[in-house]
Formats: C-alpha cells, structure tokens, sequence
C-alpha cells in the first residue's frame, strides 16, 4: 500500500430534533466554519463535513470523528442522524437555498458520460447523503479507479447498508468527478463515516483502488454490467456473486 496517498472525503448527514430532520440552514445558514480537521457547513438542507487530506489511517479517523463533533456541539437541542435519505418537513423548504445545489456535474466511469443532476426545484422535501472520498491517485486512471471502488467497497456495503431511494437522485455506480491530483467517488452513501470498522474498510480499499488503476483494467477482469447492475439496484445476491468471483482482486465482504 502506498501510504503517501492523500485521502479526503467530503460527507453529508443530517440534524434531527425529537427524531425529525431539520435543516441545517437554520443552524449554519451561509456561514462555513473551519479548523485543523476541515470545515463544517450546510449543504442544502443537509450538513456537510470536508476533510482535509490525510496519509494516516489515524488522522483519517481523527479529523472525521472530530468534524462530526464539532457540528454536534455547534448547537443545543439537536441530534445527529447518519441515513441516505432523509424527508424535511414543508416549514424548511421556503428558504431559498433549500432549492439550490452547488454540485457541480459528475460522470459515470461505464459510459463516459455526464450523470443527470436532480432538480431539486422539483422535489418535495426528500433530500440524499452520500459520502464522496477524494483519491490523489499518482496517475492511474480516474474511470479504473471508479470502478474498482465499486468492487472493493459499493459491492460489500451493499450487504450492510438498508434499501433506499438514493440512487435515483444520485450516487449510481461508478459516479465519479475528475480532478487534477485524482478522482473523487460520490457512489457511495453516508453509512460509513461514523462507524470506526467501515472507515477503515474505506481506508484500506481506497488504497487498494488507487493502486489498481495504476495497473489494471477492471473491464478485463469483471463482466461489464453486473457490478453495476448489483449497485443501481441494490441486488444483494448479485453484490454477493460477484463478491465471490472477485475475491482473487482483494474483494471481499466486509
């Protein structure tokens, strides 16, 4: 494992009183707060943490579990909730921000091809989390890299992680921004970053997807749609199949 590879993530969750979500507009508004560990803000009506890159498993542990605190002590009277989908009541959508997204757009590694955005113009209160991991990737392929998180992580979490309707706003397989130092993968949901176990799986598989797309083509080594297919469709036989065909790769369940 190249242990000098910077690993970030950029996660969204949600603050609930007495259960329910709120917005986290009401509690942050515009403003962006920053420290040591990243910075904190409201996306949307959901919270969002971004940490800054780290090369250690310990302050891959450290600066999330410290971001997750400092937004649980931002304030008093709310809780935290960590699921792919959550519904906010009508009282928060009259915030004009709670209709206006900052992402910009983002591909699928199986086409090559830009994903449709969701319009949140157009939807009710029900908003998603994903958690999207940054990879500086030392010149291997973004598209490679994609895909092999798909295998090495969206595969097993699929056995773990509850169905959802998140997919269909966003989050399909191999979803994927370029950058310059790499890829970030946005496939996956929020189920992770407040569990020690799983973000260390993410730790160590992420760096295992980078070195991968340094070196091999998961198109010569798995069929083309099933992985996918298992992913969109949170098929959790099919995840499972292909799991056990893949092992040979480092796949494996969680």
């Amino acid at each position: 494992m190249n242990t000098a590879t910077q690993l970030a993530h950029d996660s969204e969750f949600t603050l609930a009183r007495h259960g329910r979500p709120i917005s986290a507009l009401e509690v942050f508004n515009e403003d962006v707060h920053e420290n040591d560990s990243g910075r904190w803000f409201a996306d949307n009506m959901n919270v969002e943490i971004a940490t800054r890159p780290v090369t250690t498993l310990a302050d891959w542990h450290s600066t999330t579990a410290d971001l997750i605190e400092q937004v649980r002590n931002h304030g008093e009277g709310f809780d935290l909730m960590f699921e792919p989908v959550v519904t906010y009541p009508d009282q928060y959508l009259t915030h004009p921000l709670a209709h206006i997204s900052g992402c910009n757009p983002d591909f699928s590694a199986y086409f090559m091809e830009k994903n449709a955005a969701p319009d949140f113009a157009e939807l009710d209160g029900t908003r998603s989390n994903g958690a999207h991991v940054h990879a500086d990737l030392h010149g291997g392929d973004p598209y490679w890299f994609a895909r092999w998180m798909d295998m090495l992580i969206a595969l097993p979490f699929l056995l773990h992680e509850k169905p959802s309707s998140r997919r269909t706003l966003y989050g399909k397989a191999g979803c994927l921004r370029v950058k310059d130092y790499g890829a970030e993968y946005r496939t996956l949901s929020n189920m992770w970053i407040n569990d020690p176990a799983k973000r260390e799986f993410v730790w160590e598989m992420t760096h295992k997807a980078a070195e991968l797309s340094r070196t091999t083509d998961p198109a010569q080594v798995d069929d083309f749609h099933e992985v996918p297919q298992a992913i969109d469709t949170h098929d959790v036989e099919l995840a499972q199949r292909c799991i056990d065909r893949l092992y040979i790769y480092g796949v494996t369940a969680l």
